[in-house]
C-alpha cells in the first residue's frame, strides 16, 4: 500500500538548508518580540531595584528604633539592678 502520491511530493534537488529570505523573516520576528519585551524587562527591573532599596531602607529605620528601644529598656533593666543593690 502507498502512503503518499509521489507525483504531489515536492522535492528539489539540491536543497538542504534554509532560503536566505527564511532566515532575515525569522530574525525580523525576533527584533520584533525583542523590541516588545525589552523596554518590559527592564522597567520591571528597575522597579525591583526600587523596592529593594526602599526595603533596605525601612529595614535600617527599624533596625535602629529597635535598637535603641533595647539599648533604652537595657539601661532602665542595669539602672534598677544596681539601685536595689545598694541596699545589700
Amino acid at each position: 500500500m502507498l502512503l503518499y502520491k509521489p507525483e504531489f511530493s515536492v522535492k528539489l534537488k539540491g536543497t538542504s538548508g534554509v532560503t536566505f529570505t527564511e532566515l532575515l523573516v525569522t530574525i525580523t520576528v525576533i527584533a520584533a518580540l525583542a523590541s516588545l519585551v525589552i523596554p518590559s524587562w527592564s522597567s520591571l527591573s528597575r522597579v525591583h531595584a526600587r523596592n529593594a532599596a526602599e526595603g533596605l531602607v525601612l529595614a535600617r529605620f527599624f533596625y535602629r528604633r529597635h535598637k535603641q528601644q533595647l539599648t533604652d529598656s537595657f539601661v532602665a533593666t542595669w539602672e534598677e539592678f544596681h539601685s536595689n543593690r545598694e541596699g545589700y
